[in-house]
């Protein structure tokens, strides 16, 4: 029987964010324990495989998830914000049906500096903390979620607040794409209800006006990508677009090489603040809000808030950059700490996990 530890999360979608949860995830596990063998569910298994050095299982394929639950001596279902409802209650389901299937199969499962919610249903709330009473661990990115649960009724005494694993990832890859030379702004974007292509360009330019180079940085495949080009087209100041699209290492070596991010994507702002570059915040969903209120001199604005308003509030966060930069460097050594206290507790419970 293998005795993997098993990783299951939004892997294999040519989502930034996500690849670098797991890229941090599986550096963390391996330093703290490197004779665990790992596996993850995918999308893209090959692909995963490859990248990752580990094993990989088709998440489609439903017979191939319950052979590796069963052969998996510890679950863990993370990170990111995969239990929430607003993206479609269909999501929510497939992540718990995970979390059903593995104790169906006697495999202890651990989530992984989750955010939680929104979830906005309330059977989606009953059976989340049905399912998360069940669990050998939390830990959790934000101390909402970890209040959320407590309320809904799930024992603070298995739950711990950490931080998002990627804030600590330090990969070494170097930047291979030609910027433009002088100041530069990355611009990580998505298409969002109440937010259109024509206000981030108005934005956008404000940014240009301001003296950056623009540099539209895609976080999440074609999609993110048709939007950059969208937004570009409206701009009528000069902007420099990411065509390709980046795996997590080229997209943290890309930012390093930034003066100041904005950023709707949480990851761009996760892996901005990690290389000490200033930030501001464009909030669709409270995880983003969340991380934006870690620090004191961040900006953080709502996607539906009108084009002058964001500026202003972009402006506000260059203003204080130095102090930004002063902080994050600060935390730096606080979060490499927080970060490994999740791959503490997942290596235990895999050690005392019996199958």
């Amino acid at each position: 029987m293998s005795e993997n530890l098993l990783l299951g999360g939004f892997y294999g979608f040519d989502n930034v964010g996500d690849e670098a949860v797991l890229a941090a995830i599986v550096a963390a596990i391996r330093q703290e324990d490197s004779s665990i063998p790992l596996a993850a569910l995918s999308s893209n298994p090959q692909k995963t495989a490859q990248d990752y050095g580990m094993q990989a299982v088709n998440r489609w394929h439903n017979k191939e998830v319950k052979a590796a639950m069963q052969n998996a001596r510890l679950f863990v279902l993370g990170g990111g914000s995969l239990l929430q409802d607003v993206t479609g209650f269909k999501s929510l389901l497939f992540y718990l049906h995970w979390l059903h299937l593995a104790k169906k199969c006697n495999t202890p499962f651990f989530v992984y500096a989750q955010g939680i919610g929104p979830i906005v249903h309330g059977w989606g709330q009953k059976l989340t903390a049905r399912m998360l009473k069940r669990a050998a661990g939390i830990t959790l990115r934000d101390q909402t979620s970890y209040q959320m649960l407590k309320d809904w009724g799930v024992d603070p005494q298995k739950m711990q607040v950490t931080l998002d694993p990627v804030l600590a990832w330090q990969p070494t890859e170097e930047n291979n794409i030609v910027l433009p030379s002088g100041r530069k702004c990355a611009v990580a974007l998505r298409a969002w209800p109440g937010f259109t292509a024509q206000k981030a360009a108005q934005v956008a330019d404000g940014i240009a006006k301001m003296g950056f180079a623009v540099v539209m940085v895609p976080f999440h495949g074609e999609s993110d990508l048709a939007f950059a080009k969208e937004v570009a087209g409206l701009m009528q100041e000069p902007y420099f677009m990411v065509e390709e699209l980046l795996t997590a290492p080229q997209a943290v070596a890309l930012l390093r090489e930034m003066d100041f991010v904005w950023g709707m994507r949480l990851h761009s702002l996760v892996m901005a603040a990690a290389a000490a570059i200033p930030f501001a915040a464009l909030s669709y969903d409270p995880k983003v809000t969340f991380f934006a209120q870690n620090f004191t001199h961040v900006s953080c604005c709502d996607c539906t808030e009108g084009a002058e308003t964001i500026l202003a509030g972009i402006q506000e966060s260059w203003q204080k950059k130095e102090q930004m930069r002063e902080e994050f460097s600060q935390k730096k050594k606080v979060w490499q700490q927080q970060a490994q206290e999740n791959a503490k507790l997942a290596v235990k419970l895999y050690w005392e996990a019996k199958k």
